[in-house]
Parts: structure tokens; sequence; C-alpha cells
């Protein structure tokens, strides 16, 4: 009951924070509530094209609107239960790989504060179906509700593909290929649905990165998010190092994750390596 308690607490911190801080994105046609129309109409830029998980669950409550405005209710309540079931499915995987999974979800909360910047529901969407999928794969049923789970979690976001390789590395071959089968024909089906749209960022970031850098240099700011990215990384080369002798098949897959992200992100946004905390977390643990 006290856990119960405590992740209700957390929940209204991240939900009452993440809302602060994202307000004033909220609206802009790139991300988030702003791009559900242009989504709907099958309009949309890249990478948002794909993302239709959000966008019909909205359209399911409030119908076509033609303005963000007309979504606004359903969505913030909709990003509130993302981040509410993004923290108690995470409560539930810490459960079974460390022994203090309450300190565990509190440094997710953390993180997910740290990382709030623009109005992404997508990303607690997406942390949940990790963690959902990770909690599940011991199961014998495990490989069901995969790849059912599967079906929204690409809609969500086309990282969810990382979820079969997990399952690979968990030893679970048949959970893994066929989770990955259902991901790829989503994305077969979207590529014939929809003409190819064209991203609003460019796919290759390295670039423009180093060019954002080199400015925030020239007027240094001790905590910018670009500063909070290097001592991720810089944190993260060290348990690996450290704990070479403990890590997972998820770990490593799950630090190729990371490493793909590093192409297509800025990297400021560090709420892009949201689900890579889930594996992060109890390595960070089990090494200290």
């Amino acid at each position: 009951m006290n856990e119960i308690l405590y992740l209700a607490f957390l929940s209204l911190v991240v939900c009452y924070a993440d809302y602060r801080m994202t307000a004033n994105n909220m609206g802009a046609i790139w991300n988030g509530i702003g791009a559900i129309p242009s989504v709907l109409r099958g309009e949309a830029q890249l990478p948002m094209q794909h993302r239709l998980l959000i966008p019909l669950i909205c359209k399911w409550f409030c119908g076509m609107q033609k303005s963000p405005q007309g979504y606004y209710n359903v969505y913030v309540r909709l990003r509130f239960v993302s981040i509410v079931g993004a923290i108690y499915t995470s409560y539930w995987w810490f459960s079974t790989v460390m022994t203090a999974p309450l300190l565990g979800v509190s440094a997710l909360c953390f993180w997910f504060v740290l990382a709030a910047l623009y109005d992404y529901a997508d990303t607690y969407v997406e942390v949940l179906f990790f963690a959902l999928a990770l909690s599940v794969m011991p199961f014998e049923c495990g490989i069901a509700i995969i790849c059912m789970l599967m079906i929204p979690a690409v809609m969500n976001k086309e990282t969810a593909l990382f979820i079969p390789l997990l399952a690979i590395a968990h030893g679970e071959y048949w959970m893994g290929f066929g989770a990955m089968a259902v991901g790829v024909a989503y994305f077969i089906m979207i590529k014939t649905h929809y003409n190819e749209a064209e991203r609003y960022c460019e796919f290759f970031m390295f670039k423009r990165n180093i060019r954002t850098i080199k400015k925030t240099l020239v007027n240094f700011v001790l905590l910018n998010e670009y500063m909070f990215f290097f001592s991720l990384m810089l944190f993260s080369i060290v348990i690996y190092v450290v704990g070479i002798q403990t890590l997972l098949p998820i770990d490593m897959v799950m630090a190729g994750f990371v490493l793909l992200m590093l192409i297509p992100s800025m990297w400021r946004e560090i709420r892009v390596f949201s689900p890579f905390m889930l594996t992060f977390i109890p390595l960070v643990e089990r090494v200290l």
C-alpha cells in the first residue's frame, strides 16, 4: 500500500513538472498536440507521420478537429495517464531486477523531470511499452502479449522495433522474431498508404549538434541540456566499463539503442534516451 501511494505521489510530481516545463511548446506544429491535425490528415512531416497512436486516440474521443486546441482536454489527460502508466509499469519491471525498486523508479522520475523540454507525450508511452515488454518476457504467454504490444507500440514510435531485439537478447527467439515481423508489417503498411513526407529536420544530425554545441560554448552555461547529455554519456561509459562483468545481453541492446539515437536526434533533447534508463538504472545498482 505504501508503494502504491509513493508511486502516486511521484506521478503527481512528474505530471506537474512536465506540464510546467512543456507548456510553452504546446501547439508547435512539429510535435505533440500541435501535430495531431496534420497527422490525421496524412500531411505531417517525418517522423510524426508514422506516429499515429496518440492522434488516433484523440480522434476517437474528439472526432476530427480543425485546430489542435480541439484535442486539448483529451490530449492532456492522455499525457498524464501515460506518465502514470510509465511509472507503475517501470516499478513492476524494477521489482523483478532490483533490490531497491522504489529507488529505481525515483531515479527514473528524476530523469523524466530532467528531460522534460518539449511536448512529446509519446516518450512516456514509449517507456510504458518498453517496461511492459521487459516485464512480461519471462511469462509463458509473453510471446502473445509482446506481439500484441508491438502494434500500438510501433504506432506510437518507431523505436519500438528495439523491443523484439530485447526479446531475442533475453533468449526468447520466437517472441523476438514474431514481434519484429509485426513491427515491420506495420511500417510496410504505412509506407504503402502514405506518400513519403519530408522530415522537419535532417536525419543525420551530427553537424547540427556540433554547431549548436559551439554556440553554447561561446556563452557557457553550466546547467544546460548539452551538459546533461555529456554527463549522461560519460557516466554511462564509466558504468559499462566498471560493470563489464555484470552486463546482460539486454544492456548491450540498449547501448545500441543509445548509439543509434545519436544519429537522428538533437542531443540536447535527452528524452529520446528515456527507454535506456530501464536497463541502465538496474545496471547502476548492480555495479554500485
